[in-house]
């Protein structure tokens, strides 16, 4: 008898390299207060002043750092592990059977993958010249998935184009589920579902069992020459 135990780990990420190059938050409050400047000077033919910004808009020098990176916020360094145990017996029936269990987490939180799987075969020599066998191989997956980069209104969508001075979480570090972005009556801004909270509450979860499609994988008899 042969035993053999296959066993590895590992995480996977999202390279920074090809990821969008998103708008901080000070570079976000210039792009709407120059808006608001065109409605102003459009609307009522003067400059605009301070007080036409919104109250988050209004002091510059206060919005340090990125912001909230919705398209980053989504990703996560997701797990990855593959194990399997095997087992083999020759005698006069040769006997192979196998257990594996797979797990990858997606790197799209909320998302991943768990399998299961068996294989049992069986080939037996029946005299000099007789062979028979057959391999029964049952599968198991259980899988969390969202549907991803189908408009600009899915979550990888939205978070490309999301104000990074909103927060996603509130006082209690809670979910917010919809973001509304500071307006003005010169400028409307874009309000949106949370991106994270729309992954969070609309991931699928799917089981798949694959032991009916189970079957020999060959059986019968084979004259040795």
């Amino acid at each position: 008898m042969q035993v053999n135990v296959s066993s590895m780990r590992g995480v996977q990420q999202v390279p920074q390299r090809g990821r969008p190059n998103l708008m901080n938050q000070q570079e976000f409050v210039d792009l709407q207060r120059n808006k608001i400047n065109i409605a102003v000077l459009r609307a009522e033919n003067r400059a605009a002043t301070t007080s036409d910004y919104p109250l988050e808009y209004q002091d510059i020098s206060k919005l340090v750092g990125d912001g909230t990176d919705w398209y980053d916020l989504l990703l996560q360094t997701a797990p990855i592990q593959d194990h399997t145990i095997s087992i083999q017996k020759n005698t006069d029936s040769k006997i192979n059977f196998s257990l594996g269990y797979f797990k990858q987490d997606g790197v799209l939180k909320y998302t991943g993958l768990d399998r299961y799987s068996a294989n049992l075969g069986i080939e037996s020599t029946i005299g000099r010249h007789i062979t028979v066998g057959a391999s029964i191989q049952p599968t198991f997956i259980t899988q969390n998935r969202t549907n991803t980069n189908a408009n600009r209104e899915d979550v990888i969508g939205v978070a490309n184009w999301a104000n990074p001075v909103m927060k996603p979480y509130d006082a209690n570090g809670n979910l917010i589920p919809y973001i509304v972005s500071p307006q003005s009556k010169y400028h409307s801004a874009w309000s949106f579902a949370n991106p994270l909270f729309v992954l969070r509450e609309t991931t699928q979860r799917s089981n798949s069992n694959f032991k009916t499609l189970a079957r020999p994988i060959w059986s019968g008899i084979f004259y040795q020459t």
